[in-house]
């Protein structure tokens, strides 16, 4: 009994460091996405830019 016991805790003690690792993980990439959407809001105002100058210009 103290062998099975001592497994489970074991098995225990993996999964909560594999949750640990994966909520990390999961940070990690919300900052990431945060990033990306800054840059997008970047890119989509530089277009928005360019667009209004080819509209001034009759281009668009």
């Amino acid at each position: 009994a103290i062998s099975t016991r001592k497994y489970t805790e074991e098995l225990i003690k993996q999964q909560e460091e594999e949750i640990a690792e994966q909520k990390q993980a999961i940070e990690a990439n919300r900052q990431k996405l945060a990033a990306n959407k800054q840059e997008l809001e970047a890119v989509k105002a530089q277009a928005d830019k360019y667009a209004a100058i080819l509209r001034q210009h009759g281009l668009l």
